[in-house]
């Protein structure tokens, strides 16, 4: 199994920490929905997570939903959180919850993501997530979505 979640483990170990950081948030994110992110799937394969750059690295989450053929929803994070954790995946580019359903506060570790250009947070039926974020943090933002800044309205650009 060893080298089988992140290839070439051996030149990965980066890529490693950021895969141990995503299995720390998956219950926690995933709330009532269950993530396909663990050992028998490759990361390359996990739902919603993006791998990219030299070396490899975590640089997106994104989870679109899936409708069935009668119109049910399938995939929707339900009732997760996100959790401080999010600030370990420091190649992180996009982070896109748009449509989903969670729980809690914006976590202040999400300003430790220096790389981060795309946050939607749009959440579905009316659920936010209580809290706000630096202007300075959401000013590095090219998309900011659904975010509020402390001090200000509801920010969506």
């Amino acid at each position: 199994m060893r080298g089988y979640l992140v290839p070439a483990l051996n030149h990965a170990r980066r890529l490693v920490a950021d895969c141990k950081t995503l299995l720390g948030l998956r219950d926690g994110l995933a709330g009532q929905t269950i993530l396909n992110w663990g050992a028998g799937t490759p990361l390359a394969q996990w739902a919603g997570v993006q791998v990219s750059g030299e070396p490899l690295r975590v640089t997106g989450l994104g989870f679109k939903l899936r409708v069935r053929v009668h119109g049910h929803e399938s995939h929707r994070l339900q009732f997760g959180r996100l959790a401080p954790a999010i600030g370990n995946l420091d190649q992180l580019q996009t982070l896109d919850l748009c449509c989903h359903k969670l729980l809690g506060t914006f976590p202040p570790e999400l300003e430790r993501l220096r790389h981060l250009r795309d946050l939607n947070l749009w959440l579905h039926g009316g659920a936010r997530l209580d809290g706000c974020l630096s202007a300075a943090f959401v000013e590095q933002l090219e998309v900011a979505e659904g975010v509020r800044v402390c001090g200000q309205e509801e920010r969506s650009s």
